[in-house]
């Protein structure tokens, strides 16, 4: 059997904080349906409250990448 060792006391130390590697900013992944046909490929995401305004999409180097932003005062308001 091991012999028990004994817990040392370590010093305070300031922990050393690695770099925020993403935007500040709440973030979701929407349930997201793909269909592929010879015409067309569509996406059908849930995105609720994003209006067509606040949709924003993009393609770089073969990736694809889909934003939705929300404006929270016609949320508030209930306006929009």
């Amino acid at each position: 059997m091991a012999s028990p060792q004994e817990l040392q006391v370590q010093q305070k130390r300031e922990v050393e904080k690695a770099q925020e590697s993403t935007t500040p900013m709440r973030a979701f992944l929407p349930v997201t349906d793909i269909y592929e046909t010879e015409q067309a490929l569509t996406l059908v995401m849930e995105m609720p409250g994003v209006s067509k305004d606040g949709l924003v999409v993009n393609v770089d180097s073969s990736v694809l990448t889909i934003e939705g932003r929300i404006n929270f005062d016609c949320v508030r308001r209930v306006l929009c």
